[in-house]
């Protein structure tokens, strides 16, 4: 009986127990304060920025996965003031910031760290971001970088003084001058267009326009792709229109 008694205390003890105990500090002083956590969160930051700067491709990719991973566990705010401006720098990482180290020849031309860095300005958003991601579409010319960014600002829907849309345009511009255009930039570029116009009821700027009308008669894209070029039209004339 008591051995029975002495089992069912064992186990309330255990349901009363927290599932979870509050984090400690690094010194075992006690659970972590506010101030604690912030100054977590600054070293992490700093060991990406570190990571971002540095000369090789392989820390710049680690830098990202590290970014992406405490961003997915929470560690850190995608709000964090130093987050935007170090993915801004690998996004424009060989076309804004150009490194040739006494030859002509870029040598930090890496369209996958602009691609991966591109994915994660759309994640986080805000005008910060927006304002980047413009950035890698008048400085960029590798279409998977390109398709990359377009999307993301399609995701974040901001055109204020439609500084994204004519942006968005001129890129297509250059395209659609192109003998053998980017389907898949082309396509991303109308899910863009379509996303922000339904965010901003409508897109009525002549040069988005006549940049669409320029996929949907150009030979040289897909069907589908200049079939989605008609649908997106009417999708910019807005709810309202």
């Amino acid at each position: 009986m008591l051995r029975v008694f002495a089992t069912a205390l064992v186990l309330l003890v255990l349901m009363l127990t927290p599932a979870v105990a509050p984090a400690e500090n690094l010194d075992g002083d006690g659970p972590l304060t506010i101030e604690d956590l912030y100054l977590e969160q600054d070293v992490d930051i700093r060991i990406i920025d570190s990571q971002a700067s540095s000369s090789k491709r392989a820390n710049k990719r680690l830098a990202l996965q590290t970014l992406q991973a405490i961003l997915d566990d929470g560690r850190v705010s995608p709000d964090h003031p130093e987050i935007v401006p170090i993915l801004r720098g690998l996004a424009l990482e060989g076309t804004g910031r150009k490194v040739r180290q006494g030859s002509p020849t870029v040598v930090n031309d890496f369209p996958e760290i602009r691609r991966s860095a591109a994915q994660l300005l759309g994640q986080i958003g805000g005008e910060d971001a927006r304002n980047a991601l413009v950035q890698v579409l008048r400085d960029d010319d590798e279409p998977m970088v390109l398709a990359e960014a377009v999307y993301a600002l399609g995701l974040i829907g901001l055109n204020e003084d439609n500084q994204v849309t004519i942006a968005i345009a001129q890129m297509l511009r250059n395209q659609n001058s192109r003998e053998n255009p980017d389907n898949n930039l082309a396509y991303a570029s109308l899910l863009a267009l379509e996303r922000i116009a339904a965010a901003t009821d409508g897109i009525d700027d002549v040069m988005v326009i006549d940049a669409v009308l320029d996929i949907v008669g150009h030979g040289a894209y897909l069907r589908f792709v200049r079939l989605k070029a008609t649908e997106t039209l009417y999708h910019m004339r807005g709810q309202g229109r």
